[in-house]
């Protein structure tokens, strides 16, 4: 069972091939693999209809090792497989941060305002989206995402959305903007990816 965050094949679940369905309420579901030119992008609705051409309940999906996995919204995601490759799985890293990292509105460089890595973001005050921009290195592209989160969440409304994204990994150089209204803090999550692991992330 999994919430929002992210989430790396052979490090927090093993490869395989995995049914996937939402339990509760509403999430988008995104999957990425530059090593099997795989770019999945999906949203799920705990009540969505056969013919809805929107969102689904489950599907069939082939976690590779080193695919990057990130779920959004406060929806739970079941995820079910009969042939997980255990042997390919890596033990995870300690975190070795410490601090936490208050940030209200405006824009922020991992690096350079604050360390980069490894980071649960969890909305003290307000509701809107952290929206993140990044550029390999090595590259002449930007790679952004928004994590959509909210400060106290109506517990009785299976569409709210999350007070807490697990694990959300800020690479160095990536730009955080956080919205008006809202403050977050980044505390160091408990583990993250050990350095000789491959993650297939950034095309």
């Amino acid at each position: 069972m999994l919430t929002a965050g992210e989430y790396i094949v052979g490090l927090d679940l093993p490869e395989g091939i995995y049914q996937v369905s939402i339990q509760r309420g509403k999430n988008s579901l995104s999957i990425k693999n530059r090593k099997q030119s795989i770019s999945q992008y999906d949203f799920y609705k705990i009540d969505a209809k056969e013919d809805d051409n929107f969102y689904k309940t489950e599907e069939e999906v082939h976690l590779y090792q080193g695919s990057y996995v990130k779920i959004d919204q406060g929806g739970t995601m079941k995820f079910v497989t009969d042939c997980a490759q255990m042997d390919l799985m890596k033990h995870p890293a300690k975190n070795t941060l410490k601090k936490k990292i208050q940030m209200t509105e405006g824009k922020k460089t991992a690096g350079k305002d604050f360390s980069a890595g490894s980071y649960d973001v969890i909305c003290m005050e307000g509701k809107g989206s952290i929206r993140t921009k990044y550029t390999p290195e090595g590259n002449s592209y930007e790679v952004s995402d928004a994590y959509e989160i909210e400060a106290s969440p109506d517990q009785e409304n299976i569409y709210a959305y999350p007070k807490k994204h697990r694990q959300i990994y800020f690479n160095k150089g990536m730009k955080v903007e956080v919205p008006q209204d809202m403050k977050i803090v980044l505390v160091p999550s408990t583990n993250t990816i050990p350095k000789e692991m491959e993650v297939y992330r950034y095309y």
